[in-house]
């Protein structure tokens, strides 16, 4: 693996999806969804060399979410996040960020 896919490895090591469902039920701050999301999006395609790195950096950040998740509060965050719960919401929102992500990548890559 190169430098550049192992620093992006880390970067997914950082629980966004987790921080984005924290803000608002904490702080009711609904509008970091997309940015989050934009971001990732926006860097997956600028960043990532292949598209490996894209699946295992989001399975890396799906399970630093998940353990976030349990270690802050998984019951109290699940009255707030219906129909999902707190796991359901890190799940869902982690395969939209991975189709944004392989989408913006697939178009970066086919207009080299």
């Amino acid at each position: 693996m190169k430098k550049k896919d192992m620093l992006m490895l880390l970067l997914y090591c950082v629980p966004w999806i987790f921080l984005t469902l924290y803000g608002d039920e904490a702080y009711g701050i609904a509008w970091q969804y997309s940015v989050v999301l934009a971001i990732l999006a926006v860097g997956a395609g600028i960043l990532a060399d292949n598209g490996r790195v894209l699946v295992l950096g989001n399975l890396l950040s799906l399970g630093v979410s998940m353990l976030m998740v349990h270690l802050m509060g998984y019951d109290a965050m699940n009255d707030y996040f219906k129909p999902f719960g707190a796991c359901g919401w890190v799940a869902v929102l982690t395969a939209v960020s991975g189709v944004m992500q392989m989408l913006v990548w697939k178009k970066q890559h086919d207009d080299k």
